[in-house]
């Protein structure tokens, strides 16, 4: 892709358009943008009239961007990946892959990004064991709107559900709970204890230290 074709699309002009604007016929100004041929100075000059610019910004194509991995390695990994496909112990990138990874897709066992994956996932779209975002998806979730095993946020599904809005199988804590054993936060103090130690005894021995936190939390 030459500069002429980005400068452009960049402005929203078509081949007809930029050929009025600058004078020069259309079939030319598809083999400048094709960088089959190269502009005179009398089209460099049109050409730098209508995009505003000097004359050593027109010429020239677009250089992709590349991954840059860092020499030392683990395995076939390397130690810290860098680009738009990075993947390495440590990768950031647009899309990125790794132990501890960022970008705006990311996939990793600690995953950072818009649209994450992973162990633990922080993103605006977020699915792991323990994900946080305004929409995610785990074994326990934390957002806005999410669903997991264990979740809390504005509008929470689960097994334990806990939240503004929630629906849980196991409880639903909230200002409107909804599903099985549902506790109003509005409740008075004492029904209210009486309730959490209820669904802390029906708790599975696994979870019941996590759950504890989260009822200490909303009593």
């Amino acid at each position: 892709m030459t500069n002429i074709e980005i400068l452009r699309m960049a402005d929203h002009l078509s081949i007809p358009a930029l050929a009025r604007q600058t004078g020069i016929d259309p079939n030319r100004l598809l083999l400048l943008e094709e960088g089959r041929a190269q502009p005179d100075e009398t089209e460099t000059a049109a050409l730098c009239r209508v995009f505003c610019l000097e004359p050593e910004e027109l010429t020239g194509r677009l250089r992709c961007l590349e991954n840059w991995d860092s020499p030392w390695r683990i395995g076939s990994w390397p130690l810290l990946s860098a680009g738009p496909d990075a993947r390495g112990i440590v990768a950031v990138g647009i899309k990125s892959c790794g132990v501890i990874s960022a970008g705006i897709v990311s996939r990793g066992v600690i995953s950072l990004g818009c649209f994450t994956m992973g162990g633990f996932s922080l993103g605006m779209f977020s699915m792991g064991l323990l994900s946080i975002g305004c929409f995610s998806l785990g074994l326990a979730s934390l957002g806005l709107i999410c669903a997991g095993l264990i979740a809390v946020g504005n509008l929470a599904v689960g097994i334990w559900s806990f939240g503004l809005l929630a629906f849980g199988l196991g409880c639903s804590v909230a200002a409107e709970p909804l599903g099985l054993n549902p506790v109003s936060l509005e409740l008075p103090a004492a029904m209210k204890a009486a309730a959490f130690q209820r669904i802390y005894e029906q708790t599975p021995g696994l979870f019941r230290s996590l759950i504890a936190c989260l009822l200490r939390l909303f009593s």
